[in-house]
């Protein structure tokens, strides 16, 4: 038998994929888009196992909204298409 794939029910990816389908059916049926995702397609997961690494991330969560002029997938980024990024799979 294969195994079942995807989140298991109850767990936290089954709860975060309910609330992104229903954010993007609520956002599309606003907007009139329908289908038009919404959310990103991956995600990083990373288990906070000290105080070090707490403030690691919450330093991530509010630099990286400043940072949103650089990335490429920002349609208004002046460097969309540059070889500066170092992210860029180019």
């Amino acid at each position: 038998t294969t195994p079942p794939r995807g989140p298991g029910r109850h767990s936290l990816g089954a709860i975060v994929g309910s609330y992104k389908s229903a954010t993007t059916r609520l956002v599309n049926r606003n907007l009139g888009t329908p289908g038009r995702p919404l959310w990103q397609r991956n995600f990083f997961e990373h288990v906070v196992r000290d105080a070090d690494s707490l403030l690691h991330i919450a330093e991530y969560i509010v630099t990286n909204p400043l940072r949103w002029d650089l990335d490429p997938e920002n349609p208004a980024s002046c460097r969309a298409d540059s070889d500066d990024w170092p992210l860029t799979d180019r």
